[in-house]
């Protein structure tokens, strides 16, 4: 049973897996009662080896307890496995569990169908498959004391007896894995066994190189067996936090964690299919993803990254998971705030990241609020962006942005296109001056491109007439400071073109209707800059 020295002599995993499986056959067979000390002391220390690692336990104390002072005989280890070798166990622990579910149905063809009870309690006593788990348990309780000992004693000395175990951790699971769909349900704790093992892998993630060989196979374990990691365990999901979380210079890990919580939405949805206690597997997979924990994840991206694929990811990711959650109530206010900023925080070449920030949002709110409610809220958000990032910018740079935030904003919440909202916030009693004057700004902004389409546009004439039926009400609203912004729209405005649509329009918003209001402004004006 020394798979190590037969890999070390250069022979195949298929051969290495062969002669380890027939080795441990006669062992069971052997001692049936006996066996599983000797064989598991064994497999660790052979697995122990493998990594570089010292492993100087009797058989007679492990019998007694598998928690050990491993560490002390691994101080200053480093992870530096030779690669072949790796390779080999890797594929040896990939076919061994396969093989020996091979061998036990050959055996079982060679059995006596009429057993006695005793028959029937040695064949259940030597099922390879159950022996086997048996020793991967133990091999996952000497992970746990070793990962005990380090979060009790924490040490620089030791930190990188982490990535070892959670290394061959990973090995081992792949080949249990790949029985999942036919025996799950066959053996008591496989599948327990399996979640237990995948917490061990995950502190692989912390190593740049074991990070980068585990991440993507697990993630499709993830999505092939989600039955088994999807469930209300969500170890998936506690894997991809782990993901998520931990700090890297490379947001690649990241686009891949995101891309998956994406697709597994997709494909839980389209599947539909329930546990035994008959809730969609998509609803566990949903309420996790809504918690504080994960919610502060996305959040910090929005806020702080400049990463255009990792932002596309994780916008798109959001866009998937606010379509399948009953209510979008778990996005707070300040969550959509922070991703109406990407409008305004991202330079023009973010052009992608900035539509897609606009279709979320306007996707959350609209599941909360009312098109009035949203409409101020975008305002607000836009006026807090001025304050908290001061740029000094010219008067031509801030109508250039504010003109890109609405332009970006109406291809998905056409209320933006029409006057209404920002009419309100200039009429409207106890409004900001901030808001006022904003408000004014976006009038200036949609004026400009309804002119631009109201020879072709019907809706954009028709704006354009409702905007000068209430300027009676604009101009005489409390809010003085918005009337230059107001006039200037308004010494714009081609009467002419008015009139040959709708002369009544015209006839009542004449400019004389409103000149001792521009006289009025002019000199207010002329005060204030002597």
């Amino acid at each position: 049973m020394d798979f190590f020295t037969i890999i070390l002599t250069g022979a195949s995993a298929e051969s290495v897996a062969r002669e380890y499986a027939s080795a441990f056959i006669a062992a069971i067979f052997a001692d049936p009662h006996n066996w599983h000390v000797k064989v598991s002391h064994k497999f660790v220390g052979q697995c122990f080896k493998v990594l570089g690692l010292k492993f100087n336990v009797s058989v007679k104390a492990f019998r007694e307890t598998q928690d050990h002072p491993y560490r002390n005989d691994n101080s200053n280890y480093i992870f530096d496995v030779v690669p072949f070798v790796m390779t080999t166990v890797d594929s040896f622990l990939d076919i061994l569990p396969t093989l020996l579910v091979r061998y036990t149905k050959g055996l079982e063809q060679e059995r006596n169908t009429s057993q006695t009870p005793d028959d029937k309690r040695f064949d259940e006593m030597t099922d390879l498959l159950a022996c086997y788990l048996k020793v991967v348990f133990t091999w996952t309780k000497v992970v746990h004391s070793i990962f005990a000992t380090m979060h009790q004693e924490p040490s620089a000395d030791d930190k990188y007896l982490y990535e070892p175990v959670a290394r061959m951790s990973f090995s081992i699971l792949c080949g249990l894995a790949k029985l999942l769909p036919t025996h799950s349900d066959s053996f008591d704790g496989f599948k327990l066994i399996c979640l237990t093992l995948t917490i061990d892998a995950r502190y692989g993630l912390f190593y740049k190189a074991t990070s980068r060989l585990i991440l993507k196979p697990m993630l499709d374990m993830f999505r092939e067996h989600f039955g088994t990691f999807c469930s209300v365990e969500n170890s998936a999901l506690g894997f991809v936090y782990y993901v998520l979380t931990i700090v890297r210079e490379k947001d690649d890990n990241y686009i891949m964690a995101y891309e998956f919580l994406e697709s597994m939405l997709k494909q839980l949805a389209e599947n539909q299919q329930k546990d035994q206690c008959d809730t969609l597997y998509l609803r566990h997979f949903t309420n996790e993803l809504i918690t504080d924990k994960f919610l502060a994840l996305q959040f910090e991206v929005f806020k702080t990254s400049k990463n255009k694929p990792l932002l596309v990811a994780t916008l798109q990711y959001i866009l998937t998971l606010q379509r399948h959650i009953v209510s979008a109530e778990r996005f707070p206010m300040r969550f959509h705030e922070i991703i109406l900023e990407l409008l305004i925080r991202l330079p023009r070449a973010f052009a992608t990241v900035h539509s897609m920030a606009a279709e979320l949002y306007v996707a959350l709110a609209q599941r909360q609020y009312t098109e009035m409610e949203i409409g101020i809220h975008i305002m607000e958000t836009y006026i807090k962006s001025q304050h908290s990032r001061p740029r000094n910018l010219t008067f031509a740079q801030f109508r250039v942005q504010l003109t890109r935030y609405l332009k970006k904003l109406m291809q998905h919440f056409p209320a933006a296109k029409r006057f209404d909202i920002y009419v309100y916030l200039i009429t409207a009693e106890e409004v900001r001056i901030e808001q006022s004057l904003i408000a004014a700004q976006c009038i200036c902004v949609l004026f400009d491109l309804h002119r631009l389409e109201y020879s072709a546009s019907e809706e954009s004439r028709e704006q354009m007439h409702k905007l000068l039926r209430v300027w009676p009400a604009l101009i005489s609203s409390q809010q003085k400071a918005t009337r230059a912004v107001l006039y200037s729209v308004y010494s714009a405005v081609d009467f002419m073109a008015v009139a040959s649509h709708d002369l009544e329009v015209c006839a009542r918003n004449s400019i004389n209707n409103f000149g001792q209001d521009i006289v009025h402004t002019y000199f207010c004006l002329l005060h204030s800059c002597c």
